[in-house]
């Protein structure tokens, strides 16, 4: 392989596609209350603040969110987010839903397009460079809320994406 060659794939496979910054997803509530929902440190590790202060997740710069029975959430190579139970089309700092688009603003600010009535999201630590860790951080607390499938006990399984970054941490 000419010389050249090997450079660009040394260079192609070092970019960090989905850069770790570390960020706090919050909420602040009407009544002027910040309540911290998910963290991710500098290392990589994930906590859930309900859940204590051991890491439960571990990201991985290629896009993958893994937890101890696999990955949580992917950014694909086909521009979307995955779960084991829905597949989410994004953008560079938005998730769109079903029924509406999350957008992740400048200041960290989620908006919904619409008002929420339990408060506001938001991302503390979060600039331009984060933008892929804050989508698979919120599509991460969007997938802890059950849905009637899940709560029924027939939750939808997605196979493992056809477009993965990281097809050795799927189990």
């Amino acid at each position: 392989m000419p010389c050249r060659l090997v450079l660009a794939a040394m260079l192609l496979f070092s970019c960090t596609r989905c850069p770790l910054v570390p960020l706090k997803l919050v909420l602040d509530t009407p009544d002027g209350k910040t309540l911290e929902v998910l963290s991710l440190d500098d290392d990589g590790n994930l906590r859930v603040a309900l859940s204590g202060t051991n890491p439960v997740a571990r990201f991985d710069s290629r896009g993958c969110l893994v937890g101890p029975d696999g990955v949580w959430v992917e950014q694909t190579r086909s521009g979307t987010l995955w779960t084991q139970r829905t597949s989410v089309d994004v953008g560079e700092c938005f998730l769109k839903m079903p029924d509406r688009t999350l957008t992740i603003l400048p200041d960290g600010m989620v908006q919904a397009g619409d008002e929420a009535l339990v408060g506001t999201f938001r991302f503390v630590g979060f600039d331009r460079r984060s933008c892929c860790a804050a989508r698979i951080l919120l599509q991460t607390f969007l997938s802890m809320m059950p849905s009637m499938a899940v709560s029924d006990g027939n939750p939808q399984v997605l196979p493992r994406p056809e477009h993965s970054f990281c097809p050795d941490l799927h189990r």
